[in-house]
């Protein structure tokens, strides 16, 4: 299996942690995960793992989309 990207919205939230963990307890390939969050350094406190690159990520900002350009997943 490749190696695969994904952006994990809500990074911090009730769906988004759980799934992080899940993702980082993979046994075969690990993903590169992106955590989309609004305040990234609050988030580094939520997702203290340094598999996890955390970046900022807003629905209501255009400029947050940009991110998906280096993700393969969502």
């Amino acid at each position: 299996m490749e190696r695969f990207s994904a952006l994990i919205t809500g990074a911090t939230g009730n769906v988004g942690s759980p799934l992080i963990r899940q993702l980082l307890n993979r046994g075969t390939v690990q993903p590169r995960i992106l955590a989309g969050v609004r305040h990234p350094l609050q988030a580094r406190e939520a997702l203290p793992s340094s598999d996890v690159e955390i970046v900022p990520f807003d629905f209501a900002q255009p400029t947050s989309f940009r991110i998906l350009e280096e993700t393969d997943r969502l």
